[in-house]
Order: structure tokens, then sequence, then C-alpha cells
């Protein structure tokens, strides 16, 4: 479902992967995209010889809008909107803009996208035609939590280190700790971070991979890495540090909601109903209780070693 619009023969094209997921971005050449922060550019490849073994094409199209007025609205949250047809509509706005500032048709499969500015992304103090990254936050992480509800893989809200190239996840919520505990993590030489706040998990033959995303917590770090997912914990502030093993129930309904989920697309929610049943199977899961400012490495290392 490639833009039939963009009249500009002589196009440009970029690369990024999230999990070894690649984004092919074809714009027109008349305009540039403004260099990515820091973080996205651990994400930026140079050519589709990247390893992907999946690629998501996108097109950005500087014409009007899609009309949405014979769609169904299935999802609002300001800046944004969801809209069903024979795909979905993503539509970001401010009240203070008249339209939206980006919008982006999908096809059913989650691997077309056209992306629609306005001239609102245009960076100021620029000259005409240099444009913010149309895929950045929130569209690339929408569009992932959709295409990967059919691919046994999903965003997790969770830090992640690793250690002998083995993943350790610790999902949890606003404020459970992830960038706390990874911040002690990162004080011991042995260990690594992946990112502290949201990893992307993917089934990869008979194994479970962990990646860095371009979307890190209070720490602000991020790897662009994948690793096989050893163990997953649960984690609670405590004045001891302990770990203990959940049991495949309490494991499934803790996980349930730090997944993202289209909770609006029953038949996706299905997917990933599917796909945390299989995690908790084949993946060991604890929970980890610590408390902030001290040092964990050491009980974690003991526990770990005897896996």
């Amino acid at each position: 479902m490639l833009s039939k619009n963009i009249k500009d023969p002589a196009c440009k094209t970029a690369f990024f992967e999230i999990g070894d997921i690649l984004f092919h971005i074809t714009y027109p050449g008349s305009i540039t995209i403004a260099e990515p922060d820091a973080v996205y550019k651990r994400f930026i490849q140079k050519s589709r010889n990247y390893k992907a073994v999946i690629n998501i094409e996108v097109t950005l199209d500087l014409n009007d809008m899609p009309e949405t007025n014979a769609c169904d609205k299935i999802f609002e949250s300001e800046p944004i909107s969801i809209y069903k047809n024979d795909g979905f509509i993503i539509s970001l706005h401010m009240p203070a803009l008249d339209e939206p500032f980006r919008m982006a048709r999908v096809n059913k499969d989650f691997d077309h996208i056209v992306i629609y500015c306005s001239k609102d992304m245009q960076i100021k103090g620029y000259n005409d035609g240099v444009f913010q990254n149309p895929v950045q936050y929130p569209i690339d992480q929408i569009l992932l939590m959709l295409y990967l509800a059919n691919k046994q893989s999903g965003l997790l809200h969770a830090g992640g280190i690793y250690m002998d190239n083995r993943a350790f996840l610790f999902p949890g919520q606003s404020g459970a700790g992830k960038s706390t505990l990874c911040r002690q993590f990162d004080m011991d030489k042995d260990f690594r971070l992946i990112n502290d706040d949201r990893l992307l998990i993917r089934k990869d033959k008979d194994h479970y991979m962990a990646y860095g995303t371009p979307w890190p917590g209070e720490n602000g770090y991020t790897e662009n890495i994948g690793l096989p997912v050893s163990g997953i914990f649960f984690i609670n502030k405590s004045k001891e540090d302990r770990i203990r093993p959940l049991n495949r129930q309490d494991a499934f309904e803790k996980l349930m909601p730090v997944l993202s989920i289209p909770w609006y697309e029953p038949e996706l929610v299905s997917n990933y109903l599917i796909f945390c049943e299989a995690l908790v199977d084949q993946i060991p899961v604890y929970e980890l209780s610590f408390e902030p400012g001290k040092n964990i490495s050491t009980v974690f290392k003991e526990f770990i070693s005897a896996l």
C-alpha cells in the first residue's frame, strides 16, 4: 500500500530497525529528514542489507491528510486517535492545531504504512523542507504494538540487563523501581544494561529474544542488541533482597498489565493472550524483592549461577 501521490522521481530512503525489524522509509527528494537524537541514532541502519528478517515499508506523503469521516473511531487518548477501515488510521493531533500534524494509514497486515505530515512537522529555524523523523515516537511504538500481535512477540514495560550472553528482564509499571534497579546493576562490571524501561520480546525459532528499543526510562540508556531471555523477575521494593519463583497463573496475571496491548482490537488481544501463555510456559518467572540504595547484584549473581 505504498503511496501513489509522491510525484518526485528523486525519492530518498532511510532505514532504522528495532528488534531486527527493519523500517524502510521512502520520502520525496525535495525534503530532508532531520538527524535523529542520540538514542534513535543507535537504531539507524545504512541500507536494506542489514540482517533484519522482517521489513516494514513506510512512505512519507506530503499531500492532504486522509479523511476519517467514514471510519470507526476505536481509540482516543490525547494526542492519539485510532480509526478502523480496511486497515487502521492513526492520527496525532493537538487542540491548538486545526488539523492533525501527523497521520499514518496502515494496511491490515501492518507491514505497509503511509505517513502524512503537515507543515507543523517542519522544524522551525530551518529552511523549508526539513522535517522531523515521521516514524518517531509514538507512531513507531503504536505500529509495533499492532504488528507484533501476529508474531508471537510484544513490547514489554520492563528493564533489562545481560551477563554471559543471557538477558534477564525486570517488568514493572511506572514507579515500580525499574530504573532504580538497573542503576544498581550498572554499578557491577559483570552486568550490562539493555534498556531500563521498554523492551521488545520476539520469538526467534525456539527462543525468546529481548531487544533494546529507542524508548529508555530515567537513565536514558538503551543498547541496540538482542539476547536470549533466561529469566523474568517481577520487582518489588522491600527492606530485604529476596527471590522466589512464581507459578504459571501468578506469572500470567502479572505479565498482562505490563505488556503493550491494543485492547480496542479484540482479535489482536486474543493473540497477545496466546503470546503471554507461551512466554510464561517457556521462560522461568520469579518475584524479586530488593532494597533501593543497596547493591543486589551479588545476591542476583548467586541465584542465576544456580539456574
